[in-house]
C-alpha cells in the first residue's frame, strides 16, 4: 500500500504542475494583443454583417459564419456576439435551449 500511496502522490504532484503550466499559458494568451485584436476585429465584422442583413427579423447565428467554416469560426462568432450583446448593441435569444438555433437582432439606437 505504501508504494501505491507514493505513486499516487507523485502523479498528483505532476498533475498539479501541469495544471499550473496550462494556467500560466492561458493567462499569457488572454493578455496578448493578438488575441484582443482578433476578438475586436471579429466583433466589428459580425456587427457589420448583422447591420447589413438586418431587415427587422432576427438573424440566425449560422448566417454570420463563412460558407465553409470550422469549430474555431463558430466559437469566434459565438464569443463575438456575446461581447456585442454585453455592449448592448444586439440582443440574442435561443430557441429550444440548450441546442436550439441562436438568433441575433440589432437593438434600436
Amino acid at each position: 500500500i505504501k508504494k501505491e500511496v507514493v505513486a499516487y502522490k507523485k502523479r498528483r504532484k505532476m498533475q498539479m504542475e501541469m495544471a499550473e503550466k496550462y494556467k500560466k499559458r492561458m493567462d499569457n494568451i488572454l493578455k496578448s494583443e493578438v488575441y484582443k485584436d482578433d476578438i475586436k476585429s471579429e466583433m466589428m465584422e459580425d456587427l457589420d454583417r448583422i447591420t447589413t442583413m438586418d431587415q427587422g427579423e432576427p438573424i440566425s447565428m449560422t448566417k454570420l459564419l463563412p460558407k465553409q467554416y470550422n469549430r474555431w469560426d463558430v466559437l469566434m462568432v459565438f464569443i463575438s456576439i456575446l461581447h456585442l450583446a454585453k455592449e448592448d448593441l444586439i440582443s440574442i435569444k435561443q430557441r429550444r435551449f440548450p441546442t436550439g438555433e441562436i438568433l441575433v437582432s440589432l437593438k434600436p439606437v
